[in-house]
């Protein structure tokens, strides 16, 4: 399933593109911070202003709402990445989540995109998580890596602080071994996993109950520091020109 890609595959040159991420069956979460309405937010919010919301544009209604410190939110900014707005959070505090997350347990494969930009690497910290530690995509202050199904995969890609990536995490359970199940790709590239002692199982913890967004599985730690725009959920493995198709929307969508 998991082919690997040339440099050749770059936004505007690539097949599959695809018009937005419903096109695709098994979308589940679609968070989206580009323009400041009530499609994207509960309350449309004024440029710097508190996010207690995030929705769910997949049609599924698994909207993410703030969680952690009562008193402080994250916030959305307009016009940060090609045109767009995003939300921000401040590496300390801040973060969302959607309970309870039954469509995520025992999955055999599942599919994540996550448009971000870092404002700092200094620390550990998650751009996403479960409460049980799947559906994550963290730096751990060196690397970026990935964990799901009790197997972690850390790359040697480092990130920087300077502009928006691509992170897309790819579970296959039906595959074989550890790299044929959980895939990373950063800016639309696969990328090698070193998955030290760990196994990656065949499906997803049938007990998670918590979807985390900018903080680690304990909701307490591991806060996320810097801006997100788009977070994607499919629950399935995407194909080979399904993940370039909607890797190719983003990339355009948000001018990476």
């Amino acid at each position: 399933m998991f082919n690997t890609f040339s440099s050749s595959f770059r936004a505007g040159r690539r097949p599959g593109i695809i018009k937005d991420p419903t096109v695709l069956v098994n979308l589940q979460v679609w968070y989206n911070a580009d323009v400041s309405n009530t499609t994207n937010f509960n309350v449309a919010p004024a440029n710097g202003a508190d996010i207690s919301q995030w929705k769910d544009r997949s049609g599924t209604g698994h909207n993410a709402n703030q969680s952690g410190n009562a008193s402080v939110k994250p916030n959305w900014y307009a016009n940060i990445q090609n045109g767009y707005g995003i939300v921000r959070f401040n590496g300390s505090s801040e973060s969302l989540s959607i309970n309870p997350i039954a469509f995520m347990q025992s999955l055999p494969g599942f599919t994540m995109m996550v448009v971000a930009k870092a404002s700092s690497l200094a620390s550990a910290s998650d751009l996403t998580s479960s409460d049980v530690g799947g559906f994550r995509i963290f730096h751990n202050a060196t690397n970026w890596g990935v964990s799901t199904s009790g197997g972690t995969g850390t790359s040697t890609v480092t990130g920087d602080t300077t502009k928006f990536h691509i992170y897309s995490l790819i579970f296959d359970g039906t595959a074989s071994g550890n790299a044929g199940r959980l895939k990373f790709r950063y800016d639309e590239q696969d990328q090698s996993l070193n998955f030290g002692a760990t196994t990656v199982g065949t499906a997803t913890n049938a007990s998670a109950t918590h979807f985390y967004i900018g903080v680690d599985d304990t909701n307490s730690a591991g806060y996320w520091q810097g801006d997100i725009g788009s977070i994607i959920v499919y629950t399935r493995a995407l194909t080979s020109n399904e993940i370039v198709g909607v890797e190719s929307y983003l990339s355009n969508f948000w001018g990476i």
